[in-house]
């Protein structure tokens, strides 16, 4: 019978625990330098408007040119068919217009006065307008927060309940180093901060658990059929058979995700450059954060696994 032969992947835990400090200390760095966070309008005061013009010469292109000339940063998406030329604006206010009465008029008009100027008066059409005030988006800021809170609670229950004490840290460690990586790279590069950014961490937290499971589920086995086998080398010889599995989960991901990324634009755009990397990351830190952090929970020594019920010694005498 062919064995397969382990890739010494914890010998270089160190090295990995280090790669990843000083990742995360990088992004957070890089955000704190940046400000803070690029809240986007799901989370601060600010206008969504779809619109229809009915010049002849309009496009996205000449629509973003003519937004650029604005008080406001605005984004602009293509809505229907191109010959519809309907659009989707978003713009957040500015930090000093974040009280003001008639904020939604205030950034409508401006938005107006700057297509007019571009496309000529009386060609913009204002099919449907939504507004996010300053006490909706305090409540969504909040309401977000508790949602990831209590779903990342959830999880980490399941894995405590599921796996020994020394797998369930262990998954918990590489669990939060995902998504904190994902934030600070999102501040980082001031990618705008939206619910389809929560998303991305909830999906990511998800996807980093699928495989920290595949991975020590194949580590528990393995400690029932090769017992007395250190345990350093029955992790390697578990993450390598189940590498291939990784491997073709993430590539197959990361591809269909890079299609996406490469051919739209906006949210989307963001939300597949995010879950991209994060699904890299998360693959990262399931083999070589947290298969080498069980075992050094577990102090070198197998975690001691409840022993499976056998029918024999179920049916009394």
């Amino acid at each position: 019978m062919h064995v397969k032969k382990a890739l010494p992947f914890s010998k270089y835990r160190y090295w990995s625990y280090g790669i990843s400090i000083a990742m995360l200390i990088t992004v957070w760095v890089g955000t704190i330098a940046q400000g803070g966070f690029n809240l986007g309008i799901d989370f601060k005061p600010g206008l969504s408007q779809t619109i229809q013009l009915s010049a002849s010469d309009a496009s996205i292109e000449k629509v973003r040119a003519a937004l650029n000339g604005s008080d406001h940063s605005f984004t602009v998406q293509p809505v229907g068919a191109v010959a519809e030329k309907k659009f989707q604006i978003r713009a957040v206010a500015n930090a000093d217009e974040a009280n003001v009465q008639n904020l939604q008029e205030v950034i409508s008009e401006k938005a107006r006065t700057s297509l007019e100027a571009s496309f000529g008066v009386g060609t913009i059409s204002v099919l449907q307008s939504e507004f996010i005030g300053p006490s909706l988006s305090n409540e969504l800021v909040y309401q977000t927060v508790w949602i990831a809170l209590a779903a990342v609670l959830v999880i980490l229950l399941y894995i405590w309940f599921r796996f020994k004490f020394a797998y369930a840290i262990a998954a918990i460690i590489a669990l939060i180093h995902d998504p904190l990586f994902i934030l600070g790279m999102v501040g980082t590069i001031q990618m705008e901060v939206t619910t389809a950014t929560i998303a991305v961490v909830l999906t990511i937290i998800g996807y980093s658990l699928n495989d920290t499971i595949v991975v020590f589920d194949r580590i528990r086995e393995n400690l029932r059929l090769k017992q007395g086998m250190n345990l350093y080398d029955l992790v390697d010889l578990s993450i390598t058979e189940t590498l291939s599995r990784t491997i073709v989960s993430s590539v197959t991901t990361i591809i269909s995700m890079l299609a996406v990324y490469l051919f739209t634009q906006g949210a989307i755009k963001d939300f597949a450059f995010a879950l991209i990397v994060g699904v890299a990351v998360g693959t990262y830190s399931s083999i070589f954060v947290a298969a080498p952090l069980m075992v050094a929970f577990a102090g070198g020594k197998p975690p001691i696994e409840k022993p499976k019920a056998v029918a024999a010694d179920i049916v009394e005498a």
